[in-house]
């Protein structure tokens, strides 16, 4: 007798969106007390984890899967900076939304930025690459 066993692959995890996922990040670090924390031992949190996608970008040959290492750092960022915000009774939408009222104006392209407000030029920004 033959017995054929069919294996699924995972799914990838479904989400309502970046709200939802604000929401249940929130709701988990309520459950943990992280409200309550100091947000000072929550940014040392963030900076290590921006550490680690320094480390998958700068060094990627010493991770198996640098593609899904840098996912996972990036979402462990987001979610050390969601908390932070959460701590302090700041909205991160409403800190994105402001980020990003900043950033619109600007133009530019390659790294090479130029910075006008209220029509006048202001300043000059280029990025530094690191190989």
């Amino acid at each position: 007798m033959v017995r054929l066993v069919f294996v699924a692959e995972p799914e990838e995890p479904t989400y309502d969106g970046i709200p939802a996922l604000i929401n249940k990040i929130n709701h988990w670090a309520d459950e943990r007390n992280l409200k309550q924390a100091d947000p000072k031992i929550q940014w040392m949190r963030v900076t290590e984890e921006v550490g680690e996608i320094r480390d998958v970008l700068l060094k990627p040959t010493k991770f198996t899967e640098p593609q899904a290492a840098l996912k996972d750092a990036i979402g462990d960022t987001l979610v050390t900076i969601i908390v932070l915000a959460h701590q302090l009774d700041l909205d991160v939408t409403e800190c994105l939304g402001i980020a990003y009222e900043e950033i619109k104006n600007r133009n530019g392209k390659d790294g090479k930025w130029n910075i006008r407000q209220r029509g006048r030029f202001i300043m000059s920004w280029q990025s530094q690459r690191f190989y």
